[in-house]
């Protein structure tokens, strides 16, 4: 299904501009333009009611604004963008009150006009035609003590030093304190926000509810109490993540060990689980127990890979003994630096900054160029491998 584009400016000249402004054409996308002003735009919109609408008007008149909401109440499922020379704090309240999505002021400067239709384009979901859908990767802790959220948001930090714009989101409740590995600011929302808007819920929502790491990563946090936390459903999690998608490359999700109908919901969207535990009996057992689990939730076990943390050479229990075990992938090895990897969290700092020679911070570097060279649903390389001795189990 195409998706419909109406372009309504002064002249011809003007509509190509606007016209230049959208994504490359394809069978997913379906131009239509005209020249006019708010008349020819009301008429266009009770007439083919399209997808989103574009005006440019170099004068709008409180007439013209109620001409347009009038139109506009035929056709909710009609976005409306505005280009005018007023923006005014009191223009912009009555444009969005007669159903004007967003004002674009004029003349046209830094990119604004393509950046709306981006914010638009992404709220209707109508990416399909632009880049492919984010890969959504959950580190599941073994158990307590794990490194689960260090991970996942050092591999955070790393995609996005990439040019990979990526999520961090952090369903780790009550206990979420993903924030405090990345930055001293304190987030203003949380995943419990975002679910009380559902019916509005778009990619400016998101980003507004999110906060900026850096240009390429944003953290949505964990809400801060277990009763917020009763606002956050599977459905909502469904909604975000689908929002997200269309809007990042990577989302990792800090899953925490709570396996409830929210956690579910989301190790349901995901890639691949990252389960982290570190080469000792009490993780591994804790580790097993999580497969048996996640195996009774359906999850095929090549969506399940092992990344072993704090490895140390010559342990007792090996990396290949660990995968035998528990009979999944083992993806990677992140050897133990107790000093770095205490130092970067005790000052919220990413270990690329704090050490960015450390071996954690060259492990981390592999597990981000592994999961860039695949695309969503293909399995992984990993250092693991099969064969030899049995488990430790078995």
């Amino acid at each position: 299904m195409s998706i419909r584009i109406s372009v309504i400016g002064p002249d011809a000249q003007r509509i190509a501009d606007i016209s230049s402004a959208l994504p490359a054409a394809s069978d997913s996308l379906a131009l239509k333009t005209a020249t006019g002003g708010i008349v020819e735009a009301a008429a266009e919109i009770e007439r083919d009611q399209p997808d989103l609408l574009v005006i440019e008007s170099p004068r709008v008149a409180d007439g013209d604004l109620a001409l347009l909401e009038s139109s506009l109440l035929t056709a909710p499922k009609t976005t409306a963008l505005l280009l005018a020379p007023e923006h005014s704090s009191e223009f912009l309240l009555k444009a969005m009150r007669a159903g004007v999505r967003e004002v674009i002021p004029t003349p046209l400067v830094n990119g604004e006009l393509a950046a709306a239709l981006g914010r638009q384009l992404e709220r209707l979901g109508l990416q399909r035609f632009a880049s492919p859908a984010a890969r959504v990767i959950a580190f599941v802790p073994a158990k307590g003590g794990s490194g689960a959220t260090f991970l996942a948001s050092s591999l955070a930090v790393e995609l996005a030093s990439r040019g990979m714009r990526t999520l961090l989101t952090d369903l780790n409740v009550p206990f979420g304190d993903a924030a405090l590995y990345l930055t001293e600011a304190r987030p203003t929302a949380t995943l419990a926000d975002l679910a009380r808007q559902l019916a509005r819920l778009d990619a400016t929502l998101l980003d507004s509810a999110s906060l900026s790491i850096s240009d390429d990563l944003a953290l949505l946090a964990a809400p801060d109490s277990v009763e917020r936390y009763a606002d956050v459903t599977a459905e909502a999690i469904d909604r975000i993540l689908t929002v997200a998608r269309s809007r990042y490359r990577f989302v990792i999700l800090d899953a925490g060990r709570g396996i409830d109908p929210v956690t579910i919901r989301g190790l349901d969207r995901a890639d691949e689980i990252l389960l982290v535990a570190q080469a000792s009996i009490p993780y591994l057992h804790a580790a097993r127990r999580l497969i048996e689990l996640f195996s009774g939730l359906g999850y095929d076990k090549g969506k399940l890979r092992l990344v072993l943390n704090r490895h140390e050479r010559g342990a007792e229990i090996s990396p290949a003994d660990a995968a035998r075990t528990l009979g999944i992938e083992l993806a990677h090895l992140i050897p133990n630096s107790y000093r770095s990897v205490a130092w970067a969290v005790n000052h919220g700092q990413p270990i690329q900054e704090s050490a960015p020679r450390d071996a954690v911070t060259r492990a981390i570097a592999q597990m981000a160029g592994r999961l860039m060279s695949k695309g969503p649903g293909e399995p992984g390389a990993g250092p693991g491998g099969s064969g030899g001795r049995r488990g430790l189990w078995h």
